[in-house]
């Protein structure tokens, strides 16, 4: 019982969250924070202690999604504690994918190989991690703690894709876009692999199962109105195109910081 008093114990429930309330506000003020600091203290970072904030890191979003499994599984019947998985939370989701791409990134030795993870860490995740930060929608509960864990997830994939451009992992050219739609493209295939071989109701990863609906904004209303190919055809491109987007942003970001530091020395010589 000691799995089930435990989360018991750390179940505390709360009303859900509103959109840029308190504890939103709180979670965006706490990823700016860690962000400046990333910013500040890059350049000084060896790959080595790279790695064991990476690690660091990954080892936090374990945890969070083993408890988060945990909790939403568990739940009170008739007095007594009854696991019943729920298959629409299978933890391979887009935003599921620092998981598994964490991983390669810390422990695969081959440069050239790492660097598609880099880029994808630092394009597609960064887009996932920013859409969740500042538009939640479904992601709030009445857990405490999932609400915690939600906002840590995909504030650490915002943290960790300026982590990869200020220690210079990721470079900007189009070929980090590419490299990164690598990435997304063979998880997507793991998506459709799993959608397709795992038959449960709710189950739909990536949101891309032809037996269910897509609970993405704008995207749900698209699968409305197309084939499925076409659907699935406007996803790619259109994550890729956000990624884009994303990698302009910080070239755009990463200018205006050369920008303000020459102005600096310039005032200091004169």
């Amino acid at each position: 019982m000691f799995l089930e008093n435990l989360i018991g114990f750390l179940r505390i429930t709360v009303e859900k969250p509103r959109n840029f309330g308190t504890f939103h506000v709180a979670s965006l003020i706490l990823m700016t924070v860690a962000i400046v600091l990333v910013v500040v203290f890059g350049k000084k970072i060896s790959d080595k202690t790279l790695k064991i904030i990476l690690i660091s890191i990954w080892a936090t979003l374990v945890l969070g999604e083993i408890y988060r499994q945990l909790d939403l599984g568990y739940k009170v019947d008739g007095g007594k504690w009854v696991y019943e998985y729920d298959w629409s939370q299978f933890p391979f989701q887009f935003c599921s994918s620092p998981l598994y791409v964490l991983p390669c990134v810390i422990f695969i030795k081959h440069g050239k190989t790492r660097q598609f993870f880099y880029d994808f860490l630092a394009t597609f995740s960064l887009f996932a991690g920013l859409i969740v930060m500042f538009v939640p929608g479904n992601v709030f509960s009445e857990s405490a703690l999932i609400n915690v864990q939600s906002m840590v997830h995909h504030g650490a994939m915002v943290v960790v894709a300026v982590l990869m451009y200020v220690t210079g992992k990721v470079k900007f050219s189009v070929f980090t876009v590419l490299r990164g739609a690598a990435v997304f493209g063979t998880l997507l295939v793991i998506a459709l692999i799993l959608n397709a071989t795992i038959i449960q109701p709710k189950f739909n990863m990536f949101y891309i199962n032809w037996r269910d609906t897509c609970r993405l904004p704008l995207l749900e209303d698209i699968q409305k109105l197309v084939p499925y190919p076409v659907f699935l055809m406007i996803y790619i491109v259109g994550f890729i195109i956000c990624a884009a987007i994303m990698h302009v942003v910080a070239f755009g970001f990463d200018c205006l910081r050369k920008l303000t530091l020459k102005s600096r020395k310039e005032q200091m010589n004169e």
